[in-house]
C-alpha cells in the first residue's frame, strides 16, 4: 500500500535514524481501555512528522479499513496500514543494537504500540528518568 509521503519518511526514519524521539498521542490513558490515535516520529530536530490514524473527528491517514474512533474506548479497533507498516519498521530497528529510541514516559508508549502489533524493542530512553538520574536533587 501506498502511504503519503510524509508517512514513507518517517518509516524511513524509525529503520534508519541513530536516536529516534517516538510518542504516540491516544484517546485516553488506560492502555487497556483506549486506542492509539496518532504517532509521532522525529529523527532529529529539524525533521518530525505525526501521522493521524484514527482520530474521531477525521484528518487521518487513508486507510479504507481502519474507522475513525466513534468512542476513546470503541472495542472493534482494526490496525491501520501505516501501523502495519510501522511495526516491520521496529522490526529492522530492534535488529541493530546501535539505535536508540527515546521517550517521554515511554513505557506508556510502548504498551498502546503493542496494542496495535509495534514492538518498540528493548533500546529505549525515558527522559523522565534521564533527568532525574542527571540531578536527583531537582524537584
Amino acid at each position: 500500500m501506498l502511504l503519503s509521503e510524509k508517512a514513507e519518511k518517517s518509516l524511513r526514519a524509525v529503520r534508519e535514524a541513530k536516536v529516534l524521539s517516538y510518542d504516540t498521542e491516544t484517546s485516553g490513558l488506560a492502555w487497556t481501555q483506549n486506542h492509539a490515535v496518532g504517532y509521532v516520529i522525529c529523527p532529529d530536530p529539524r525533521n518530525s512528522w505525526y501521522i493521524p490514524v484514527r482520530h474521531g473527528g477525521g484528518g487521518n491517514l487513508a486507510d479504507p479499513n481502519c474507522a475513525p474512533l466513534k468512542t476513546p474506548t470503541d472495542k472493534d479497533v482494526k490496525q491501520h496500514a501505516f501501523e502495519r507498516e510501522l511495526a516491520k519498521a521496529f522490526d529492522e530497528r530492534r535488529q541493530n543494537s546501535s539505535l536508540i529510541t527515546v521517550g517521554h514516559n515511554v513505557k506508556f508508549d510502548a504498551h498502546f504500540s503493542a496494542n496495535q502489533g509495534i514492538l518498540l524493542g528493548r533500546h529505549l530512553e525515558d527522559t523522565g528518568i534521564t533527568q532525574a538520574l542527571c540531578n536527583e536533587f531537582s524537584k
